[in-house]
């Protein structure tokens, strides 16, 4: 079929395609989206927007471009999208307190852009046309896929990374064969104005200019495709993509156009690839697994499609470990299918545009069948796929309602078979439309969402442990408990889980289960920093202070951006009185989180603990009273500066020698150090000199019996 175009006589058929299906298709898109915008954040969301206060400074930008890890809080989960980064920048620069709305509005306005894209790259295709490029659009603008993609912010990228390939494909099919070959002046008429008259004067000379622009060397395509890649590396697929429509339209042009797109993706996804392995390594599926796993992923992203009904946002599926279980054999099977489908309709020159869709389905998804990712499937990865199938199914509808429309039937029964293709076509855009609703409303709130993905997939360990979380926070703590139980023994082998696990038993006071699964998630993963850091968290809240001091180092080490490591230190420093190295790491927590309200707390506080110490040195140094030296001497003691403590006490001893109170902090200091033979001599001094201080007496016999129990010992 030929590119569609306005017939001269303008009858009902053409006033209701041109115009009734779009304003018709706008009014519904609105309705189906009109409950998005409150929807809130989820998963992968608080990592890598809500906790990640990289994007809180709009300065931070030009980092996104050249450090992986400002991706998200938890360098596990690095990733380089610069420009996908920069879009939550600016949201965060326009939301009051993280609301999500600003995110919510962008991502939509990313959305409706893409469905645009959508249109306009169909009917470019020699198949496509006004009615096939607006019902794939259709398609893509009310099918529930797009609201499990466009309701994920974090998963924005997808929706960027699908519009670049759409305007890259409109580029190079439009550039330059499709442009006018020449200008088309009017060089003959005698000027009438100004303008005519500059035509007249100039118009073979832009004529020229213009017809060496067309033969411009420049790969106008790359416009749209650098800005992709750098929201969505995946996007380095559209070199296939191209290379299946040179396969199916233009065999004469042949495959050299290619060469520099070619080279430019390769680079980049071979490159992000290698990146992506270094640093993020943790939590990856095997690869072998992963493998064998993804042709039936490929049939199941189809029949969601198809049976929208059975959508879910997490199914739990996991990785097939052999070549030879049902579903690996069916998924061979049928992704042989479709290519053998494809193969079949590329030979009828009717048939191509739903060639073109089946193959766009397939190649779409081969980036991410070929990396292992730390999940199966997801619900983002599929959206890019689907405009494949959107467009392939428009095409097919159309092809089959011109053969009808050439069957020899009289007019009634046409117009009977119109309506009925009319209704039906009404019952599945309204399905769509009223399923899109109902899972902007699912993805309100962590509670209804995973509340959704738990009835659907009961045996889904991550959908629990979200459930867990938000019924916690609804301080349903018995219903939380029960969820808990169901998760705990379905988590093994998953550090990430067994951490959620670790601190939803925390939650719920379980102690001793929360220490379980802290181990257990340290043991799969002993570099994970996350658990590092919260384990020595939850270690110090436990008064385990030399644990939580190294699971806190480790963790800091890991990840230099983590403030709860940062905390855990600074509190076992301050109370070791170490207050230059508090000071030390709360100006970094304050470099990388300027409100961050424990770490300027805690430079006030190290601040005000040095200028006293300074100032109790300055008044032994002035006047040097027995006073001054007896505060000093206090001061050091609780600073664990024990030989200082010790000094000072004595020269209090040489101004007032029967001091008792002096003998007290000389006694202190050394059973601080060890040297308890030293500490009860300096006791019974103290009391000798001052028989009041009962404290004395009790620490002294306390001493003596510790030394007749272990008299070979200090």
């Amino acid at each position: 079929m030929t590119a569609e175009t306005p017939v001269k006589q303008r009858g009902l058929g053409h006033y209701l395609l041109w115009w009734v299906a779009p304003i018709t298709l706008l009014v519904l898109g609105l309705f189906a989206w009109s409950n998005h915008a409150h929807d809130g954040f989820h998963a992968d969301d608080f990592h890598v927007i809500v906790n990640n206060r990289a994007i809180r400074s709009l300065a931070n930008i030009p980092r996104f471009f050249t450090h992986p890890r400002a991706f998200s809080s938890e360098p596990e989960f690095a990733d380089y999208k610069p420009l996908l980064l920069t879009t939550f920048a600016l949201d965060a620069s326009l939301s009051k307190n993280g609301d999500p709305v600003v995110y919510q509005l962008d991502t939509l306005v990313w959305f409706v852009l893409l469905v645009m894209a959508v249109y306009f790259l169909l009917k470019l295709v020699p198949d496509g046309g006004h009615t096939s490029a607006l019902g794939a659009a259709a398609l893509i603008a009310l099918h529930p896929i797009s609201a499990e993609t466009v309701n994920y912010i974090s998963q924005r990228g997808s929706i960027m990374g699908a519009l670049s390939v759409c305007l890259t494909m409109a580029f190079w099919i439009v550039w330059p064969r499709r442009l006018p070959q020449k200008l088309g002046l009017n060089l003959d008429r005698v000027p009438q104005n100004w303008r005519q008259d500059q035509i007249r004067q100039h118009g073979a000379k832009w004529e020229r200019q213009y017809k060496r622009f067309l033969r411009l060397p420049i790969p106008f395509y790359l416009i749209p495709l650098v800005p992709g890649l750098l929201s969505d590396p995946n996007c380095a697929v559209v070199v296939l993509l191209l290379a299946a429509y040179i396969w199916l339209y233009e065999r004469k042009e042949g495959f050299a156009r290619l060469i520099p797109m070619s080279a430019v993706c390769g680079v980049y996804w071979v490159g992000y690839t290698i990146l992506s392995w270094v640093v993020s390594p943790l939590f990856r599926i095997p690869t072998l697994s992963y493998w064998i796993s993804q042709p039936w992923v490929a049939l199941r992203y189809c029949y969601w499609f198809f049976v929208p009904g059975a959508l879910n946002a997490d199914t739990g599926f996991g990785p097939v470990s052999w070549f030879w279980p049902p579903f690996a054999l069916l998924g061979l099977a049928g992704v042989a299918g479709i290519v053998l489908a494809a193969r079949r309709l590329a030979s009828n020159r009717e048939w191509r545009g739903v060639a073109f869709g089946l193959c766009w389905f397939l190649i779409a998804l081969v980036p991410y069948a070929l990396i292992p990712q730390r999940t199966v499937e997801a619900n983002s990865r599929m959206f890019p796929a689907v405009i494949g199938l959107a467009f392939g199914v428009s095409q097919m509808v159309e092809i089959l309602l011109r053969r009808f429309s050439r069957l020899p039937l009289p007019m009634p029964k046409k117009m009977a078979g119109y309506t009925v293709a009319g209704l039906l076509a009404v019952a599945i855009f309204g399905y769509l439309l009223i399923r899109t609703s109902q899972l902007n409303e699912i993805w309100q709130t962590e509670a209804s969402l995973w509340l959704d993905v738990t009835d659907k997939a009961p045996s889904n360990v991550r959908g629990l442990l979200h459930y867990v979380n938000a019924l916690i926070e609804d301080d349903d703590d018995a219903t939380a408990m029960v969820y808990l139980q169901r998760a705990a023994p379905l988590a093994d082998g998953d550090a990430v889980l067994q951490l959620l696990l670790a601190q939803d038993f925390d939650r719920l006071d379980k102690k001793a289960e929360a220490e379980v699964h802290f181990r257990k998630a340290l043991q799969l993963a002993p570099d994970y920093s996350a658990a590092n850091s919260l384990y020595g968290q939850w270690l110090l809240t436990q008064r385990k202070k030399e644990d939580a001091f190294r699971y806190a180092t480790k963790g800091l080490e890991k990840n230099p951006n983590d403030l709860i490591s940062r905390h855990t230190l600074m509190d076992i420093y301050a109370e070791r009185s170490d207050w230059p190295t508090v000071t030390k790491l709360a100006k970094e927590a304050v470099k990388i989180e300027p409100d961050d309200p424990e770490g300027n707390r805690e430079i006030t506080v190290a601040q005000a603990s040095i200028d006293h110490l300074q100032k109790a040195e300055e008044d032994s140094k002035a006047s040097g009273t027995v006073d001054d030296f007896l505060r000093l001497s206090e001061i050091y003691f609780h600073n664990q500066r024990y030989e200082d403590c010790i000094r000072a006490a004595r020269s209090a001893l040489e101004l007032h020698p029967n001091m008792g109170e002096a003998w007290a902090n000389i006694a202190a200091a050394e059973h601080a150090r060890g040297r308890d033979d030293r500490a009860i001599q300096a006791l019974r001094e103290v009391v000798r000199l001052r028989p009041d201080f009962t404290f004395a007496k009790i620490d002294l016999e306390l001493l003596l019996e510790k030394k007749s129990d272990n008299p070979g010992g200090q």
